[in-house]
């Protein structure tokens, strides 16, 4: 499988990314919050789209090293969309179509992306996310700032982990977790900090059913995060395609096999 990882010029910075596939349909996927690059996993990446890279080109765009002081969500899409300009992935590539994918806070900065451009993106799949963050919401970003600067890796891992994942994940990779925490390094809890600081309260419920785009929202029951409630607020507000998981968790992204399936039914329909 053809794989690159290089830098896209955005004009005050430059962002990493991860390309790999052959296919004739760029797909952009838009990191949810981690703990550390999810370039850095590129490899697994790539094992769980491998199916899909003979239509698809894959273009997973991180965010800018250096967090600016007031950054938001809207700053963060921006970032992505001048990266897809920069990398000519609309009309520049023998295809008018660009697809993207993002769960929680991928999400998030997607409604923005389309909300600033309506007519870059032609179809997004949305899992575990939101197109409002409340001050509730946001206390869980808040009490993992500390936890970050103040180097409690173990700690900071748990915490997430709880949001994110099933009692029963936790349990069985509790030896894999802590080790991943341990290799954490002080550049990527300051990194991540700075990105929990950045994500503020919003609401663009009452803007999305203006968006052009076709829209697949995913949700679960046990989301610790947003519960059902959001992926069926936004299916009401945009009358678009939806799918809830009962009994499953935030992570379901991770964890259902047959949520990549499932996207990509809708990606070639």
């Amino acid at each position: 499988m053809n794989s690159k990882i290089d830098y896209v010029d955005i004009g005050d910075t430059k962002l990493r990314y991860l390309c790999f596939g052959e296919g004739k349909t760029p797909l952009v996927i838009i990191p949810g919050l981690s703990l550390v690059s999810v370039i850095e996993s590129g490899a697994v990446l790539m094992s769980m789209f491998k199916e899909y890279t003979d239509k698809y080109t894959f273009y997973v765009i991180d965010r800018r090293v250096e967090i600016p002081d007031e950054f938001t969500i809207h700053d963060m899409a921006l970032d992505e969309l001048k990266a897809v300009k920069a990398l000519g992935l609309k009309g520049e590539r023998g295809t008018n179509e660009l697809y993207v994918y993002g769960a929680s806070l991928g999400g998030m900065i997607i409604f923005n992306m389309a909300l600033m451009q309506p007519n870059v993106i032609n179809k997004v799949v949305i899992a575990s996310s939101t197109c409002r963050l409340s001050e509730k919401q946001c206390e869980f970003l808040k009490t993992m700032i500390p936890l970050a600067l103040d180097g409690k890796k173990r700690e900071l891992v748990k915490y997430m982990g709880d949001f994110v994942y099933t009692k029963e994940y936790m349990t069985e990779n509790e030896n894999a977790l802590m080790m991943f925490a341990d290799n954490m390094k002080e550049s990527d809890l300051k990194h991540f900090a700075e990105v929990c600081n950045a994500i503020k309260p919003f609401d663009l419920s009452s803007k999305i059913k203006l968006l052009p785009m076709d829209i697949f929202v995913v949700g679960a029951t046990d989301d610790a995060l947003f519960g059902d409630e959001e992926t069926k607020l936004i299916s009401k507000i945009k009358g678009c395609k939806s799918y809830i998981y009962k009994g499953s968790c935030h992570g379901l992204y991770d964890l259902e096999p047959d949520f990549r399936p499932m996207m990509f039914e809708f990606f070639n329909s």
